[in-house]
C-alpha cells in the first residue's frame, strides 16, 4: 500500500514541469569597469518556492561578449514540479569578468498563471541600479499542469 502512495505521488509531481525559452535581454547598464567594453551578459535561471525559497535546478546561459541586448535563445526544462503556482522564476543577469562575475540586474515571475501547454511570452523587468529600464525576454510553457494551477 504505501509503495503504490510513493507511486501516485511520484507520477503526479514528475509530470508536471516548466519549458523556458530565454531569447534575449534589452537595455542591460555598461558594469565593466573602466568602460574597458560593454557587458559580457549571461544568465542565471533558477525556480523557487515562494513560501519556503527552495531553490530548484539552476541553469546559466552562454555569455555574450560587449553587447548590451544580448541574444541568448536557450531553452531550460524544469522538471519533477509539485504545486507549481507556489514558484516564481528567477533571473540573474551577470557580467562575467576576468576574476569575478559582477551581477548586473534581477528579476523575478510568478509562474502561477501559466495555463498547460500554452506557450506564453513575457518581458521580465530587471532591476538594476540604473535608472533606465532593463528587460529579458522569455516564453514560457507550463507542461503537465492541470489548467486551474
Amino acid at each position: 500500500l504505501i509503495l503504490a502512495i510513493l507511486f501516485n505521488i511520484t507520477q503526479v509531481v514528475d509530470s508536471k514541469s516548466l519549458h523556458v525559452l530565454l531569447k534575449s535581454c534589452s537595455g542591460l547598464p555598461n558594469t565593466d569597469p573602466l568602460n574597458f567594453g560593454l557587458t559580457d551578459a549571461y544568465v542565471k535561471v533558477s525556480l523557487k518556492r515562494r513560501v519556503w525559497d527552495i531553490r530548484f535546478t539552476s541553469f546559466k546561459t552562454k555569455v555574450v561578449q560587449d553587447n548590451l541586448n544580448p541574444y541568448f535563445n536557450e531553452e531550460f526544462e524544469f522538471h519533477n514540479l509539485y504545486k507549481p503556482e507556489d514558484m516564481t522564476l528567477y533571473l540573474k543577469v551577470m557580467d562575467e569578468g576576468a576574476i569575478i562575475s559582477t551581477k548586473v540586474g534581477k528579476g523575478k515571475l510568478p509562474v502561477n498563471a501559466l495555463r498547460d501547454d500554452v506557450p506564453t511570452e513575457y518581458d521580465i523587468y530587471i532591476k538594476s541600479a540604473e535608472v533606465r529600464p532593463a528587460y529579458c525576454k522569455v516564453i514560457l510553457t507550463a507542461k503537465g499542469w492541470k489548467s486551474d494551477t
